[in-house]
């Protein structure tokens, strides 16, 4: 359970190497340490205790049955029904990677060759099928994510930061557009989304010196130029090409860091 009395929802394998992997790669405080300590373990002692009560309202009654119907399975009906989920989650990546950031059940199916009575046998509802393109997303990314900032100077690894989250804004966009629009219908997904903006800020905040930190509004400027909120703003919505986008992204962290403290 969360300190408010919420229940989480359970966070993905890859998200928890990917949250282990940006701590061995900062130093964030041992406070924010817990913090992210507690966000694994609590999850999934919630998956441990009562997952299952936790999804059942949202499960298709129809798959259930056609699960419990299916005699088990031989190894050639286990290899295709890998090979349809695998196709399922291929079809979703393919769908939002095109432009289609809130496809239904249905086109995923129709992508997928599939029926529709497949998607949910191989997933419980759309959640579940979010789940599993975020982990295959966030491998793709990762790589990224742990190459260690270059610069002797803190300023100088902000300017590499801001490229490299251009390099990872620009893989992920469609994708994270597509979470977006549906985490008000999702407990799953806002929390996810929560939780991207806790490690946008805090993989930021781990490179600032003190003084900066202490000028509240100069490193939450600093923050919101090198947040996804504002790449999207200047890809999706003012349409700018990359390179343009990029230039616009280095101006205002220029402006923002000349009367910045060196130290």
């Amino acid at each position: 359970m969360s300190p408010t009395g919420a229940a989480d929802v359970p966070m993905p394998r890859c998200t928890a190497r990917f949250h282990d992997a940006i701590l061995a790669l900062y130093p964030i405080s041992a406070s924010n340490i817990l913090a992210h300590i507690l966000s694994i373990l609590m999850p999934l002692a919630c998956q441990c205790a009562g997952a299952a009560a936790q999804w059942c309202p949202m499960i298709d009654p129809d798959s259930l049955l056609a699960r419990a119907a299916d005699p088990p399975l031989t190894d050639g009906r286990r290899e295709r029904s890998r090979s349809s989920r695998s196709r399922i989650v291929a079809a979703l990546l393919d769908v939002v990677g095109k432009g289609d950031v809130s496809p239904s059940a249905a086109r995923i199916a129709e992508v997928a060759g599939v029926g529709l009575r497949s998607v949910f046998r191989h997933f419980a509802d759309m959640d579940a099928l979010y789940r599993e393109m975020g982990e295959v997303i966030e491998g793709r990314v990762l790589p990224i994510m742990l190459q260690v900032p270059h610069g002797t100077h803190w300023k100088e690894r902000m300017f590499d930061l801001a490229l490299r989250r251009a390099q990872i804004f620009e893989l992920i966009m469609p994708y994270r557009i597509s979470a977006n629009l549906r985490r008000y219908e999702s407990r799953y997904l806002m929390q996810d989304y929560r939780r991207m903006l806790r490690l946008e800020v805090e993989t930021i905040d781990a490179h600032l010196p003190a003084a900066v930190k202490a000028d509240i509004a100069g490193a939450r400027a600093v923050n919101v130029i090198l947040s996804f909120q504002t790449w999207r703003l200047l890809r999706h919505d003012q349409e700018l090409p990359v390179d343009a986008a990029r230039a616009v992204v280095q101006r205002l962290l220029a402006d923002v860091l000349a009367p910045m403290p060196d130290a």
